[in-house]
């Protein structure tokens, strides 16, 4: 099957990097309809150079590739949604990679008024994280070694499972609601800790590691907000890995010591601008869905509504009113027993 990916940036290029390790060939589409390069010098975890295909028409993009993934920031998902919605078919796979929001959701309902039951997976993370220092580079920091995901209908997800399998490998593995891999991601948790605490260092441009300014203060901060998000999870009958049991192996004692060591054995350096995605797409797509699940089912999540209130003053814009998808999703119709 030939694979389209939404997206120019880093996750983009990342993903058709991994899939061009399977031997499958992906066509990038940017929605911003600028230029993209023939060729890309991969580093980190995949080497090589990568061959780019591009396509500068969305319909051309759906018409003429089977599966369809969204790589690109969640705060770019409504209008994507709605560009590729009119030309997706029964017959087309689509993934959302990652899923933080509730696009899924609004696609599916875009595609029923049409009649059209093209199974919606999503995914809790990445395949890869990656960066592209020049627009003819992209440098893989790692792979995932799990990768949670879902399927709506449901009814399908066995299905795609197996697709999703053949494409990434078989550490992607299958939960039952979409629901459930949205509380599974825990970019939001461990960003606001990060971010907040080391707002000055990205807003004067300095190079800084982030796991090892994750202190024993910002880690307490990261483990307090993941005690939240895995409540809100047990309210909805969801038993969820804490982070440190996301680290695995990894793990040493607490977030923070774990981090401290992280950092030793490999580097990751934390952003060097106040425009990254850690604010501006994990605060109103993160920190405000689970705030508001929270408040719905009675499981209050003060410090993921602080940190929406916190940010919103830090960066002069009120992030509560930036979620376009949020306004378009029933919960009631998403609780596991509707």
């Amino acid at each position: 099957m030939r694979v389209g990916i939404i997206g120019a940036g880093a996750v983009a290029h990342g993903i058709a990097a991994l899939l061009d390790t399977k031997k499958t060939n992906a066509t990038l589409w940017s929605p911003s309809n600028r230029a993209l390069a023939k060729q890309i010098d991969c580093g980190g975890a995949i080497n090589g150079t990568l061959h780019i295909n591009t396509e500068q028409d969305i319909e051309t993009l759906a018409n003429t590739h089977e599966i369809i993934i969204f790589a690109l920031p969640t705060y770019g998902h409504k209008a994507t949604i709605e560009a590729v919605a009119p030309y997706l078919t029964s017959e087309h796979h689509v993934a959302f990679s990652a899923y933080c929001s509730f696009g899924a959701e609004y696609l599916q309902r875009l595609l029923l008024k049409r009649d059209v039951d093209a199974p919606i997976t999503v995914f809790n993370t990445t395949p890869i994280t990656a960066k592209m220092p020049t627009a003819n580079e992209v440098v893989i920091n790692m792979i995932r070694a799990e990768i949670e995901m879902s399927t709506l209908p449901i009814t399908q997800a066995n299905t795609e499972l197996e697709l999703y399998q053949s494409l990434l490998g078989n550490h992607v593995i299958k939960k039952q609601t979409s629901l459930e891999v949205l509380l599974s991601n825990t970019n939001p948790q461990v960003h606001m800790g990060m971010a907040l605490c080391n707002i000055t260092r990205m807003e004067k441009g300095e190079t800084w590691c982030q796991r090892a300014h994750v202190t024993p203060a910002v880690g307490r901060l990261i483990e307090d907000l993941d005690q939240e998000r895995l409540a809100v999870a047990r309210a909805l009958g969801f038993k969820l890995d804490s982070i440190m049991e996301k680290y695995g192996k990894n793990a040493v004692k607490d977030i923070a010591t774990t981090n401290q060591y992280l950092s030793k054995v490999k580097p990751v350096y934390g952003p060097k601008i106040i425009d990254t995605r850690y604010i501006t797409e994990d605060v109103p797509f993160g920190l405000l869905v689970i705030s508001k699940l929270g408040d719905f089912l009675g499981c209050k999540a003060p410090l993921h509504k602080s940190g929406v209130i916190l940010f919103s003053s830090l960066y002069g814009r009120d992030f509560s009113k930036m979620n376009d998808l949020i306004q378009h999703v029933d919960f009631n119709a998403l609780m596991p027993s509707a």
